[in-house]
């Protein structure tokens, strides 16, 4: 069944197929795919599929080998696959949120006055730029918190919700703040040293 245009499976829609052994449904766009997919599958023992959720031994319990492309980041069970993952994201999202807001509550009201606004403008909109990325890596951490141990069944809700639909556009004005400050800091610091 490899290219054949399958778009999702049904429950039990392939339970007349229960004494294949090896399905191929590789090159495939399958999106949707119920728990009981391949439940009527009984002799099913090899499945080759683009989408690694299809191996989560939620969908077949029985299944001895999946040949998925590999998800190091996200597993069956979680967003973030390992425990190495989620500190060092926790870590940057609450360092980035504590250390640029607190740098913009310095520059917008402490030195407010003795920094020149070219400077001041600069420096506000990378610490905005960096603090819409810790929000955004926040809400990347609060989902897996929320889907953990169930992400499998619930990735779909996640990809249906407002956050995960929101975080796009935070990630893409944060990139702009960033990438178009950056020449800005940098051309004339550089100019300066290849006077010298």
């Amino acid at each position: 069944m490899t290219s054949v245009g399958l778009g999702g499976i049904e429950n039990e829609s392939l339970s007349p197929l229960s004494s294949l052994k090896y399905l191929d449904i590789r090159e495939n766009p399958v999106k949707s795919f119920g728990k009981q997919s391949l439940s009527g599958m009984t002799s099913l023992k090899r499945l080759y599929t683009d989408q690694p959720k299809l191996c989560c031994k939620y969908f077949h319990p029985s299944l001895t080998e999946c040949v998925p492309p590999v998800d190091e980041l996200s597993s069956c069970n979680d967003l973030l696959a390992q425990d190495f993952f989620r500190v060092c994201l926790w870590t940057v999202a609450v360092l980035a949120v504590v250390g640029n807001v607190g740098v913009l509550i310095y520059r917008l009201f402490v030195r407010a006055q003795t920094l020149a606004p070219t400077s001041r403008i600069l420096v506000t909109n990378l610490c905005a730029s960096d603090l819409l990325m810790g929000i955004y890596m926040t809400m990347i951490g609060v989902a897996d918190a929320q889907f953990r141990g169930v992400y499998v069944v619930k990735e779909n809700e996640w990809k249906d919700s407002s956050v995960y639909h929101c975080r796009l556009p935070v990630f893409r004005v944060q990139r702009g703040f960033s990438l178009r400050d950056l020449p800005d800091h940098t051309g004339p610091r550089s100019g300066h040293l290849l006077s010298l």
